[in-house]
């Protein structure tokens, strides 16, 4: 019932040469000492070892017994969210040593790929899926290269070596080791759930969007094949916003009394990650009006990978200015998704997001009485 438009672009991964890897020692008192490699290609187990941005994954991979899995002869790569990546995405690397030996693998296998994984190899388009060591499936998206945002050799360049995994950038791509190759992740990346409703029922603060969902008899589908991309607000976004879990269980909250529109604007009919929105037109919603109209009003999207933010606002258009053009907008408030909080699923994506995205009473069905 929606129309998806508005895209913008980002700047590029870096890209560093496959012969020299600059590293620094994992002491934590004084300078970081620079440890270069001046011909020989180091192992990935060497690259880990002697950089101390990646000291905790280093600690994750020797834990889960992963580190032993290198070299061999066999080749593998790994995406390595660095010791920022854990601190920025709030995520401790101590609980997660604390975690049972399978949970911890299934963690530490979602950045381990059997083979050669550089951003050559990967199409220049969005959702390539490719399965990860511990059996899960993640999805690479590369910027579609266009005329408009590719202009030169070099231009193409940075965006041939962009690289997105399940929504997170790789910050430092295709760092070879004479075992496989390296990437660097801006944050971690989180393992799958079996389905979005399934993650929306097991997390207390999105109960009230899931009694509503029932409500609107929207919540049972979430649980089938899909895909789904779902923006889910939690309790306090809802509440703050007039929804309450009294006025969710009332006689008057149902599609007789509201569009369903209010909820039906919350999700997309495709897997679509973060980044997805900035590497490439997405899928038309099929609400048969490509104008970028609708009764209630249109979603933009806007994502940069600089500021790893989505932000979502349902915008009203006057006619006679046609499309682009907005009085204000007064369907619903502002909302934004972090892509830290990224939640892949099985059947599709949850995007958390702070604030709901249609104001009730812009899609109340008035009855006169």
């Amino acid at each position: 019932m929606h129309t998806i438009f508005h895209r913008y672009s980002f700047g590029a991964a870096l890209f560093l040469a496959a012969g020299l890897w600059c590293a620094c020692s994992k002491s934590n008192s004084g300078p970081q000492t620079p440890v270069k490699v001046d011909a020989t290609v180091q192992p990935l187990q060497f690259m880990l070892d002697n950089n101390f941005s990646f000291s905790k994954f280093d600690t994750l991979m020797k834990k889960s017994g992963y580190m032993d899995s290198l070299g061999n002869g066999r080749m593998h790569t790994l995406f390595v969210p660095d010791n920022n990546a854990f601190i920025n995405a709030n995520i401790s690397v101590d609980s997660l040593l604390a975690l049972p030996k399978d949970s911890l693998r299934q963690f530490v296998g979602n950045h381990v790929f059997q083979g050669m994984v550089t951003t050559d190899l990967i199409p220049q388009t969005i959702t390539n899926p490719m399965v990860a060591s511990n059996g899960q499936t993640l999805y690479f998206s590369k910027p579609i290269i266009t005329s408009s945002r590719a202009s030169t050799p070099d231009q193409v360049k940075a965006l041939q070596q962009t690289l997105h995994v399940n929504g997170i950038k790789a910050t430092l791509v295709d760092q070879r080791a004479v075992d496989g190759a390296l990437h660097v992740m801006q944050f971690p990346l989180r393992t799958t759930v079996a389905s979005v409703g399934g993650y929306l029922l097991s997390h207390p603060e999105y109960s009230y969007f899931v009694a509503a969902l029932r409500k609107f008899n929207m919540f049972d589908q979430l649980n089938t094949a899909g895909p789904y991309t779902v923006f889910a607000p939690n309790n306090d976004a809802m509440t703050n916003n007039g929804i309450t879990i009294d006025m969710i269980n009332s006689d008057t909250f149902d599609v007789q009394h509201y569009q369903p529109y209010l909820f039906s604007a919350n999700w997309l009919p495709t897997r679509t990650y973060m980044t997805d929105f900035s590497d490439a037109p997405l899928p038309n919603d099929n609400s048969g009006n490509p104008t970028g109209y609708t009764r209630y009003g249109t979603i933009q999207y806007s994502f940069a990978d600089y500021n790893p933010v989505l932000r979502i606002a349902v915008t009203n258009y006057t006619s006679w200015l046609g499309p682009g053009y907005t009085i204000y907008n007064n369907v619903g408030p502002n909302a934004q998704a972090y892509a830290k909080d990224q939640q892949p699923a099985l059947n599709g994506v949850i995007m958390p997001t702070n604030n709901i995205l249609v104001y009730p009473d812009s899609v109340y069905l008035y009855t006169p009485h």
